[in-house]
């Protein structure tokens, strides 16, 4: 869409400035969440109550 319309282009211009870069590896806490979201619905079922009923 960005490639024929000009109006499209602006818009992802625009969101583009917004994107900022966020180093996750720093984050102590990443790696646990990351490793335990690869499970469905969730390694930690307790998060999902609906679910855990199941």
């Amino acid at each position: 869409m960005a490639l024929i319309s000009k109006e499209i282009r602006e818009k992802a211009n625009l969101i583009s400035k917004k994107v900022r870069y966020l180093e996750l590896t720093i984050d102590p806490d990443f790696s646990e969440e990351f490793v335990n979201a690869l499970f469905i619905p969730n390694r930690n079922i307790n998060r999902f109550p609906t679910v855990k009923a199941y």
